[in-house]
């Protein structure tokens, strides 16, 4: 019994460092589509990207994306619907990859960094409970 709860709760706590993991990703992808930062960026930063719209929107709509899928899975207890907005919100990032002229520190570490992080997120954080 006690080897059970352990687990329980060991589970538990790996869902919430998964979620403030996704939480702290989505408001990082929020912050850089209100801040673009093009102007804030080097010489050769800022030419990596080849369409700044797009790359603002794939920002925006990662981060909403994420912070919905956090708050479902959480609230309303559809774990799986908010893993796969994670995931949705992921693979925006993967595919914005394209875009990039050049695949520097920035893409790096705007768009790859915040779609591993959010995959790891999904597979760790939202599972469904065991009852």
């Amino acid at each position: 019994m006690a080897v059970a709860q352990r687990g329980a709760r060991r589970r538990a706590e790996r869902r919430h460092w998964a979620d403030t993991l996704a939480i702290f990703t989505g408001v990082a992808l929020l912050g850089l589509a209100i801040w673009a930062g093009a102007n804030s960026a080097s010489v050769g930063a800022a030419q990596e990207p080849g369409n700044l719209d797009v790359l603002w929107l794939v920002h925006a709509l990662a981060g909403l994306t994420t912070l919905a899928g956090v708050t479902i899975a959480e609230q309303w207890k559809l774990r799986s619907f908010g893993r796969t907005l994670m995931m949705v919100a992921a693979g925006g990032l993967l595919v914005v990859l394209f875009t990039f002229d050049d695949f520097g520190l920035r893409a790096l570490l705007t768009v790859l960094v915040p779609a591993i992080l959010l995959l790891v997120a999904a597979f760790v954080g939202p599972t469904r409970r065991r009852t």
